[in-house]
């Protein structure tokens, strides 16, 4: 996955500062290794029914800067249409060492 190097810094400097809390890091690897995915669908992938499990700390990544939306589809767990998630910057060069 290809992501910016701001992107990169940033993810190295909130992990340094310890910033990401450890639910904070798995979702933002589940969304790391499953771009594209609505919230429900990534609470499904965790074993989870209830997307609140991941809604409130994908918020905070989405705050920070660490992801951003790759647009919206229909929910594979739903049906409604929903929007997805992905690294921010993914399509630019550079890798996110996770």
């Amino acid at each position: 996955m290809l992501v910016a190097d701001t992107s990169i810094h940033t993810y190295h400097e909130l992990r340094r500062e310890g910033a990401l809390a450890p639910m904070q890091q798995a979702v933002l690897i589940a969304i790391r290794l499953n771009p594209g995915r609505t919230d429900r669908e990534l609470a499904a992938l965790a074993g989870q029914t209830d997307p609140n499990a991941v809604r409130p700390r994908r918020t905070e990544l989405y705050q920070r800067g660490a992801i951003e939306p790759a647009g919206r589809r229909r929910c594979t767990v739903t049906g409604r249409t929903a929007e997805t998630w992905r690294v921010a910057g993914r399509s630019i060069q550079g890798e996110l060492g996770l």
